[in-house]
């Protein structure tokens, strides 16, 4: 390998990054916190600083089968049409 796919090359940015990562997080910080930013920018490096600390909000994922009928009844139908019944 050779290039930006190289391990070592890999391996060094990675490093570079992790590096970084404290400085960048107290940028964002310092964003979040300065009544002077835009309140968009405000809310942006907050949201960010919370995704990195792993303080998402849960994600809710509704499913509903044929005319909102609960999925696991048309999974059922769809069984019972499949195998003859």
């Amino acid at each position: 390998m050779h290039g930006g796919s190289a391990p070592q090359v890999r391996a060094a940015a990675l490093a570079r990054l992790i590096a970084a990562s404290d400085i960048v997080a107290g940028e964002l910080i310092k964003i979040a916190k300065n009544p002077k930013m835009p309140a968009a920018a405000r809310v942006s490096a907050a949201n960010s600083v919370l995704d990195r600390a792993g303080l998402k909000p849960s994600e809710r994922l509704e499913l509903a089968g044929v005319d909102g009928a609960p999925i696991q009844n048309e999974v059922i139908v769809r069984l019972v049409k499949a195998d003859g019944r």
